[in-house]
């Protein structure tokens, strides 16, 4: 029912079949308790061993409420795994819907090792992971995170986290439709891993204003298809193949960029085969003429190129290496 409810140990759910929901967001509030160390408020499937097994769990609901990791009044856990709203392993088939997650030590959600065929819609994350010695923002704790996981569909807002999203390696099959305010470090990374690779995702995003890259798409990514509009970036708009020896390949990416400080793209030596339609307005403001609107290094890949600068004096356009 409605209320907010003081947890000190994370509820964890080990059963098929299974509902838990609230009054709805706001009206039903799970927090962590004030002065302890910082825990995960849900945990779904097989945290402890996260990756151990295939998905024993099945047709598993949590809906209907808000997770709040009571950031500023706990101390932080002694690993990442640890202070997250809701993180899942080894489950399938199961549904997370209208879950408002805040003040989260390290991220904000997590659909991790072996969840499959899930689907998460109406989910918002709100100032979740930190910069401080246990859990610093060089590690990009993400408000929504994804690892090897496989036919999800995915549907959330970041707002005021470490980076906005990310989906990692191993991942195949999952559809992304993600809306990013504010992030401090990138917008959103798709595999910055290079253990497995990860192929035929969808990705539909937006981001508005991060302290890093918009969108990162790094190591062994292939055969996917983005669309990505990013306004506000510090660093570069998209950065595509920023993994040295694994290429992303053979990927259709639609992009818009607006008013980025850096590139509004710069497509690695690592990106070959790609077919990419940008357009770049107001993009390279920082640094002099230090940034081209359009830096490209790779080989092979197809671009369609429309460029709009009214500033003055107007950045550098396109540079081919």
């Amino acid at each position: 029912p409605a209320g907010t409810y003081r947890i000190s140990s994370a509820i964890t759910i080990r059963k098929s079949n299974f509902k838990l929901f609230g009054a709805g967001v706001g009206a039903t509030t799970i927090k962590l308790v004030d002065g302890g160390t910082a825990v995960n408020v849900i945990n779904v499937g097989k945290i402890d061993t996260i990756g151990a097994g295939d998905e024993p769990w099945t047709q598993i609901e949590v809906s209907d409420m808000t997770l709040d990791g009571n950031r500023s009044t706990n101390i932080p856990g002694a690993f990442d795994i640890n202070g997250w709203g809701i993180i899942t392993a080894a489950i399938s088939q199961s549904h997370f819907s209208n879950l408002n997650i805040v003040n989260c030590w390290v991220a904000g959600a997590g659909n991790e090792i072996n969840s499959n065929y899930n689907t998460w819609e109406g989910i918002t994350i709100d100032t979740c992971g930190h910069n401080n010695g246990t859990y610093p923002a060089s590690q990009s704790y993400p408000g929504f995170d994804v690892n090897s996981s496989k036919y999800c569909a995915f549907s959330y807002i970041s707002k005021d986290c470490i980076a906005g999203g990310r989906l990692l390696d191993n991942c195949w099959g999952n559809i992304v439709k993600a809306v990013v305010y504010n992030s401090t470090k990138d917008g959103f990374v798709y595999n910055n891993q290079a253990v497995n690779l990860s192929f035929l995702n969808v990705i539909d995003l937006t981001v508005y204003t991060c302290g890093q890259h918009g969108l990162n798409i790094g190591f062994n990514v292939t055969k996917s298809t983005i669309r990505a509009v990013i306004y506000n970036a510090t660093g570069v708009g998209c950065v595509l193949g920023s993994g040295s020896t694994y290429p992303a390949s053979n990927n259709i990416i639609d992009l818009v960029t607006n008013n980025g400080q850096q590139q509004g793209i710069l497509v690695a030596q690592a990106a070959t085969d790609n077919i990419i339609s940008h357009q770049s307005v107001l993009d390279g403001r920082a640094g002099g003429y230090a940034y081209f609107a359009v830096d490209i290094t790779g080989a092979r890949n197809k671009l369609q190129i429309s460029m709009i600068d009214s500033a003055s004096p107007m950045v550098r356009g396109i540079a081919m290496r």
